[in-house]
């Protein structure tokens, strides 16, 4: 029996700061072990706590401060195949644009090689994509660019990344009865016209409320966010559920359950 470990690797919204990377989460169970989104300042952490490469890797779209440092995890698993190391292809699990993007910052042509390092692989709505024992199903998000949500379920335990959003029922219902919701509130409160492809602190709180995630992670959060903020929007979704808020190297363990 294995429990659904998360680990922060990086939590900042748009980019990093010192000791702070990007986003970044590392879901493991057993000896499986998957990354949400590589941003930029998250594969040294990832290299601190974990002895290998991961199985896979889920980008949730383009955007640079979520997949900024899978360059840097496709270099080394490079290295390591020159130095006589042999090493399988690494998953990369995106929406539309992700490989687009990825070979244009490399230049890639149609022969390119690094498509014998990085394979991609496009999930559908609803699809359930299996990475070792961990079962991944996807949802589209509410974003600027082709984006997605992800839930990462385990024997009973689940827990679901929204990814960058804005209010999103598809989002919801994918995370219904989660165990743990890792929700971006990247969104300014105060803005006088709402940007509506990020949520706010409130809008992540009634995100999880409506869901009935059993407890709430907040990441990405704006950089004017409070912890007021946080109490208020607790109050106003009456949302039960213990809420944190991200923090490199934070772990959270769902534990499998026993009867």
């Amino acid at each position: 029996m294995s429990d659904l470990t998360m680990t922060v690797l990086g939590c900042n919204s748009g980019g990093p700061t010192r000791g702070v990377g990007a986003s970044g989460y590392l879901v493991t169970a057993d000896t499986t072990s998957l990354v949400l989104d590589m941003g930029s300042g998250t594969l040294q952490p990832l290299f601190g706590v974990l002895p290998d490469v991961p199985d896979a890797v889920v980008v949730t779209h383009r955007h640079v401060d979520h997949l900024a440092d899978l360059f840097g995890l496709y270099g080394y698993i490079a290295a390591e195949r020159r130095a006589g190391r042999t090493r399988s292809a690494l998953r990369v699990i995106a929406p539309a644009g992700v490989e687009e993007a990825f070979a244009g910052a490399l230049q890639a042509g149609p022969t390119h090689g690094y498509r014998d390092i990085v394979t991609f692989e496009e999930p559908t709505p609803g699809e359930v994509i299996t990475v070792g024992v961990l079962e991944c199903a996807f949802a589209e998000a509410n974003h600027s660019v082709p984006a997605i949500a992800v839930r990462v379920s385990h024997l009973r335990r689940s827990l679901t990344y929204t990814g960058d959003t804005g209010p999103s029922s598809k989002v919801e219902e994918l995370a219904a009865a989660t165990d743990l919701l890792i929700a971006e509130a990247g969104n300014d409160r105060d803005q006088s016209t709402p940007y509506p492809f990020h949520l706010t602190v409130a809008g992540a709180v009634t995100m999880a409320s409506r869901s009935a995630a059993g407890q709430l992670l907040l990441t990405h959060l704006h950089l004017d966010a409070t912890v007021d903020d946080v109490v208020a929007a607790v109050a106003a979704a009456k949302y039960p559920g213990e809420v944190q808020l991200a923090a490199p190297g934070l772990t959270i363990t769902l534990e499998e359950e026993t009867f």
